[in-house]
């Protein structure tokens, strides 16, 4: 601490530099929040410089927290991602196993057909074809009713993540105000400090000796003024006996 500042040694705090807080307060010349009408040049600089330090203090904190939430955000959306394109997956195999069946019981009553007599054919081949109709139409069925399936299951993964995500940012929402609570309490704690502190505030007779400088000086005004009225009387009786 510089020989500038000793004399501010009566407030400590692990927010407050006196140097920067002058170097702060220049650039920086706005208070918000709390009366510090009482504080002098010196008590305001400390409370501008505190403020910032505990606002820097409590930002970094929710960056910190955000960047947390939107990690966890990030990696419930690549599960779901991840879970749905299984689902497709999984969906897709089975259809295609399900048509295979179909495509090699399909070819071998066609196979059976081409093998009949005339004489058999006659018996059998509309059954057969019949058999096959119903085949196609069991697979489009199936295959129907597993994509609906699918779309259900991945609605709710869907439904799922999003829920996760609003409760996720709810509870940034609420971290991040209370956060602030928080530091403005802190920042009120460290500004009742200074507000105690003798040496940060303005000096009672300052404001008394400018009232008496000012009234010092009206008085001076009014004797130099009635010192030249009365010359410029005297003056205007010589000329007027000289006539």
């Amino acid at each position: 601490m510089t020989n500038n500042y000793s004399y501010l040694v009566h407030y400590a705090s692990p927010y407050y530099d006196p140097v920067k807080a002058h170097e702060y307060y220049m650039e920086h010349r706005k208070l918000k929040g709390r009366s510090t009408s009482s504080l002098n040049d010196k008590g305001k600089e400390a409370a501008e410089y505190i403020k910032s330090r505990l606002n820097e203090e409590r930002d970094s904190k929710i960056k910190s927290h955000q960047e947390e939430t939107s990690s966890a955000i990030e990696s419930r959306r690549k599960l779901a991602s991840y879970k749905t394109e299984k689902n497709s997956e999984e969906v897709r195999s089975e259809i295609s196993s399900h048509s295979a069946k179909m495509s090699s019981e399909i070819e071998r009553l066609r196979k059976r057909i081409s093998h009949m007599s005339p004489k058999e054919k006659a018996i059998h081949k509309d059954a057969l074809e019949a058999k096959i109709g119903s085949l196609r139409a069991d697979n489009q069925k199936q295959r129907e009713s597993l994509q609906a399936e699918l779309k259900v299951r991945n609605y709710k993964v869907r439904e799922s993540v999003a829920s996760d995500v609003k409760s996720l940012r709810d509870v940034h929402s609420e971290y991040k105000s209370a956060i602030k609570s928080e530091y403005d309490q802190k920042y009120y704690d460290e500004l009742d400090k200074i507000l105690s502190d003798a040496s940060f505030k303005k000096s009672s007779n300052g404001s008394s000796n400018k009232k008496n400088a000012g009234s010092s000086y009206r008085l001076i005004d009014s004797k130099e003024a009635l010192k030249k009225y009365k010359e410029d009387r005297e003056r205007r009786k010589r000329e007027a006996s000289n006539k």
